[in-house]
């Protein structure tokens, strides 16, 4: 897959962007990027907001066409996305990096980047697939009350170059993307599961429905996303999106 990247000074959110460009033009390459300097609305999961300071970050969005792959796998997009971020941020040196089960990336207990992925459904295939991604990058300073975030110059203390940082962080995300384009899904899911944060520690949760704190192991993660968990007891649990929160 080849990066096809239209950059804009400012947007209220890539992935809005990528929306209309869909519209205007149905036949968009695979590959291309929306990349915004400044995003003034970004979108995280379920309408929460991401805080990202004018030029100093990564906040993009990426195409996708993954018709080779069966809608019920669809959270393998996420799989080979988180991971393509997680292979970039140890390859510039940074350790301890993790995946927040659904669309998170930690570095230990602090969150580096969010994932929001959106797909158009045609059928038994997903048509198109929009992953919008903020990475901090240079930001050094936060002021929103997102309780835990950090950023790569915060882990290595100096600034990097965004356009080169872009570049290489498209190649660690396609790398991944082929391996799910050649259905290596076993490999895929190891890999997840060996970076996913708390796999099989006994952790706090909180259960929406119940409102019930319950100490929960992560055991596996479904190809369609559900979130697999035992209790002490050995007890199963299965949840969806929004059905738990991390404590």
């Amino acid at each position: 897959m080849e990066l096809f990247l239209i950059t804009k000074p400012e947007l209220k959110s890539t992935n809005e962007t990528m929306s209309d460009l869909l519209m205007q033009c149905p036949s968009l390459v695979e590959g291309t990027v929306v990349r915004a300097v400044c995003q003034t609305a970004g979108k995280g999961q379920v309408g929460n907001h991401w805080e990202s300071e004018d030029g100093k970050n990564l906040t993009f969005s990426l195409l996708l066409r993954p018709s080779f792959l069966d809608i019920q796998r669809h959270f393998f997009l996420s799989m080979a996305t988180s991971l393509g971020i997680a292979d970039y941020l140890e390859g510039i040196g940074i350790g301890g990096v993790k995946i927040k089960w659904p669309n998170d990336i930690y570095v230990n207990d602090s969150k580096i980047c969010g994932i929001l992925i959106e797909n158009v459904i045609s059928g038994r295939e997903i048509d198109t697939c929009t992953v919008g991604i903020g990475l901090n990058v240079n930001q050094m300073k936060f002021v929103s009350d997102a309780p835990n975030p950090i950023s790569v110059a915060m882990l290595i203390g100096k600034d990097l170059n965004l356009e080169e940082a872009m570049n290489s962080l498209f190649s660690h995300i396609n790398g991944r993307y082929e391996m799910l384009r050649s259905s290596r899904f076993e490999e895929l899911k190891e890999s997840y599961l060996s970076k996913l944060y708390r796999y099989r520690e006994f952790c706090p949760y909180r259960i929406v429905g119940s409102g019930e704190v319950k100490s929960l192991r992560i055991d596996d993660v479904k190809m369609d996303g559900t979130l697999c968990a035992k209790d002490a007891s050995s007890n199963k649990y299965e949840f969806v999106f929004k059905e738990i929160e991390f404590l």
